[in-house]
């Protein structure tokens, strides 16, 4: 795509465009201990690789990517036209906005995400990009990126209404190695929003 049209194309979802890497805590780790922990826990990549979310790199700001294209990386200040080429915008012609949420098990991350979308003047506007770190069939926290009940018996429920700006990435818990690699994989969600900010996932 050429910038105008990336410009214009929201929203672009990124829990699907997925890329290997080494899971950091596999990989820093003592081998020998890890092999016995991977043992214990078949869950485990045996090794060590886990599958994320790509970085955005579109081909329209050429082939080292929008870091070289802004400036290279801190080296030059960015003009007002390199400025312009970046950010997108809602079909309605708004400055999109990117979302980041890092949940550990969180109970309250579901009605966080609910009450981003009811809070907003805008929810078109919005793109929430979800890290999900859960345990498999734990019925105890509800799923993040899903409503409070299901969207056939209340289609008017905000999560509902704008499943489609809603983007999530379930990670197992047993890969958790604390917020920051959570919330480093939370940001490979972004892809071309005006603003981005991150929120905790029990803020309402």
């Amino acid at each position: 795509k050429d910038i105008p049209t990336l410009q214009h194309t929201f929203p672009v979802h990124a829990s699907t465009d997925l890329e290997q890497i080494d899971h950091p805590g596999i990989f820093l780790a003592n081998h020998d201990a890890m092999k016995s922990i991977i043992k214990q826990h078949p869950d485990l990549p045996p090794d060590g690789k886990m599958a994320v979310p790509k970085f955005w790199k579109p081909t329209c700001y050429g082939p080292v990517g929008v870091r070289y294209f802004l400036g290279n990386h801190g080296d030059t200040l960015i003009t007002p036209e390199q400025a312009a080429q970046v950010g997108s915008f809602s079909p309605n012609g708004l400055e999109t906005i990117f979302i980041s949420v890092a949940s550990y098990r969180d109970p309250e991350c579901q009605p966080t995400v609910e009450d981003i979308f009811a809070r907003a003047d805008h929810p078109e506007r919005l793109r929430v990009g979800i890290v999900d770190q859960r345990v498999e069939g734990d019925t105890s926290v509800p799923p993040c990126g899903q409503p409070a009940v299901p969207c056939d018996q209340d289609p008017e429920q905000f999560m509902c209404k704008y499943a489609h700006l809603i983007d999530v990435y379930e990670v197992d818990a047993i890969l958790s190695v604390g917020p920051v690699f959570a919330r480093h994989l939370a940001n490979r969600m972004y892809r071309g929003e005006y603003f981005a900010m991150q929120v905790d996932s029990h803020v309402r």
